[in-house]
């Protein structure tokens, strides 16, 4: 996994040292941002899966990564992304009524590239367990013709091992 988180670091910084010279509205670029991820947590919340897929890179460079207490696992592309989710989808097609904490966040945002990492969770996580951890998300964007969309994401739930965390 480290060596995922590296490869995508220094693939970001190339991409945002060659497109440095132009100036970027950053704050109209995160709230872009944030639209893309209200919007994809919509979908999973409503068992959309058309809707849901359109909110990331449909390529082979396309990666998702999460750790929890059950294990890690990553989907390398787009197809492996699809068939494990898209199945998700079917077996659980009932909606959702989560309330979604995206808190703290921190962003990098370049011409066409833009990283966002945050602390998650749901209310009703909080509610269930006053000691719940946020997990911490890192999330790298792509601007394509159609708008921002995710290229990689990695979840991290830190109520999955005992440790300590340096904030």
């Amino acid at each position: 996994m480290r060596k995922m988180i590296v490869g995508l670091m220094v693939l970001m910084l190339v991409i945002g040292c060659q497109q440095a010279v132009q100036e970027v509205d950053v704050e109209a670029e995160k709230a872009a941002i944030m639209k893309v991820m209200e919007s994809s947590l919509a979908a999973w919340d409503n068992r959309n899966w058309e809707a849901f897929s359109e909110h990331f890179v449909q390529k082979l460079y396309m990666r998702y990564a999460w750790a929890s207490k059950n294990g890690a696992w990553e989907n390398k592309n787009w197809e492996s992304f699809e068939t494990n989710w898209k199945k998700g989808f079917e077996t659980d097609p009932e909606p959702k009524k989560n309330v979604h904490l995206l808190e703290n966040p921190r962003w990098k945002v370049w011409k066409n590239v833009a990283l966002v990492t945050f602390n998650y969770s749901t209310q009703q996580d909080i509610d269930e367990n006053p000691n719940y951890r946020p997990a911490r998300w890192h999330i790298v964007f792509e601007k394509t013709v159609d708008g921002w969309k995710v290229v990689s994401s990695v979840y991290l739930n830190r109520n999955s091992w005992r440790g300590r965390v340096v904030e």
